[in-house]
């Protein structure tokens, strides 16, 4: 695709906004469901006859309202979770057209386009009404077409250095696991955006408030670099019940960025690892970045966190320092860390990584971590249990949750039975077809069933 013209990009910049103003008129009609006017009495019987409803009216006025249709409500709701993202350059309205190849006709209109400061995130948006299973081979083929040229088109106006990811969203849709559309989704690195992914996010935007960036970014990034810069750290490394773990010291700025939060909550399908983690308490979030900020920064504890060593590209290095001594089994020398988003896994700390996000000081001063390389999944979920047995106390809902990543292995009969137990009214409560589908709280979610009555129930049947 050839470079745009200057009437392309202005007939691009015409649908969308930066203007702070138009942005929050925009944010209040969509985070409605219904459409609403205000018409005159005499207009009030045919508005009813096409099917609007009536709210309120005055001596002269009627103010009505539509529920908006599947698809509408969707990209609206879409829409608005980038805006409490803090995006604050998004697509005006419904009409934006990116030309995407040579052919005047190659255009493609996009659903939401939220531009931020390091990344563009070009959104498809897929509805119902009632939940149904999904095949969208060919919404996705026509994706993988246009998606270069539209990537080359943004890139062009809004600066080359951006990332651009693509997202194709759907609602009340149901995916067999490991089914082609995932599969396609995979292969393009497009990142599938489900009904439990939109809660995710909304649930994290509740409770990092405007931390919330850091977290999202390494959902949406997960093992993509951020740039080709090395981190090169001072390290000591030893040994700890057969584990390899580092002592460093870094920027939070830096491990924010790297860093993620495996929370134990409904979550895209494209991260497999055993989740754990609680969400964040707001006010003692806030709490902690007014101690930081009041003590000069200084906040003594460390934070845990595990280096994932999945994919070859992302491992960490270390490398001696010239002239050790060898009188102790501690290593002095230098870690190397590639900069990736979501290659650091927090265990332990995450108030404290992201009290800093909104401090003066998190670009300059550095917080002591300990550093594990590799930790198997069910060593960081044990890690994080000891920790929280003697501090704050795990409750009652996470640890039934957990019982299944800590027990399916077991060599006890009793313990693999909890396992199964908490598998089993988890496959209530998460899948679609279910009559329990998002009804029962497990680990951090919220709903209206608790997860222990049914577990005491199986555990009194035979």
């Amino acid at each position: 695709m050839a470079s745009l013209t200057i009437s392309q990009i202005q007939a691009i910049k015409e649908h969308m906004t930066c203007d702070e103003s138009v942005l929050k008129k925009k944010f209040n009609a969509r985070k409605t469901p219904y459409f609403t006017l205000s018409i005159s009495l005499n207009e009030l019987d045919d508005y009813i006859n096409e099917g609007w409803e009536e709210v309120s009216r005055t001596k002269y006025k009627a103010k009505i309202q539509k529920l908006k249709p599947a698809g509408v409500r969707f990209e609206d709701d879409i829409w608005c979770m980038f805006y409490n993202l803090g995006f604050r350059h998004l697509n005006y309205d419904e009409k934006l057209e990116i030309p995407w190849g040579e052919n005047p006709g190659d255009k493609h209109q996009l659903d939401v386009v939220a531009i931020g400061e390091e990344a563009i995130f070009v959104v498809e948006c897929k509805a119902t009404e009632n939940i149904k299973p999904a095949s969208f081979k060919k919404d996705i083929d026509d994706m993988r077409l246009y998606r270069d040229g539209v990537m080359k088109a943004l890139r062009q106006i809004y600066g080359e250095d951006k990332k651009v990811k693509f997202i194709f969203a759907t609602r009340n849709y149901t995916f067999a696991e490991g089914c082609e559309d995932e599969k396609r989704l995979a292969e393009n690195k497009i990142f599938q955006f489900t009904d439990n992914t939109y809660d995710y996010v909304n649930s994290l935007i509740k409770a990092y408030k405007s931390t919330v960036i850091y977290q999202f970014y390494g959902l949406m990034f997960r093992h993509e670099r951020i740039n080709n810069d090395k981190i090169r750290i001072p390290a000591l490394k030893g040994t700890m019940g057969g584990h390899t773990y580092y002592m460093l010291s870094i920027e939070p700025a830096t491990l924010l960025k790297i860093g993620f939060v495996l929370h134990r909550t409904r979550v895209n399908t494209q991260i497999t690892m055993p989740t754990y983690q609680r969400l964040l308490v707001p006010s003692r979030l806030k709490g902690i970045g007014e101690f930081i900020d009041k003590k000069n920064g200084y906040f003594p504890n460390s934070v845990i966190i595990n280096f994932d060593d999945s994919e070859r590209k992302n491992r960490i290095q270390f490398d001696l320092a010239s002239g050790g001594s060898d009188d102790t089994r501690t290593k002095l020398g230098y870690l190397t860390i590639p900069n990736a988003y979501c290659i650091a896994y927090i265990i332990d700390g995450q108030h404290r990584v992201y009290g800093y996000a909104g401090s003066k000081y998190k670009d300059t001063n550095t917080i002591p971590v300990v550093a594990f390389d590799g930790l198997p999944s069910d060593e960081q979920l044990r890690i994080f249990m000891d920790i929280n047995e003697h501090q704050k106390a795990v409750s009652p809902s996470l640890r039934l949750d957990l019982n299944e990543d800590l027990n399916w292995e077991s060599p006890h009969l009793d313990s693999r039975l909890k396992a199964l137990r908490s598998s089993i009214i988890k496959q209530l409560g998460r899948d679609n077809s279910s009559v329990l589908a998002r009804k029962i709280a497990i680990g951090e979610d919220t709903a209206k069933l608790q997860l222990k009555p049914f577990d005491t129930a199986l555990s009194k049947s035979s």
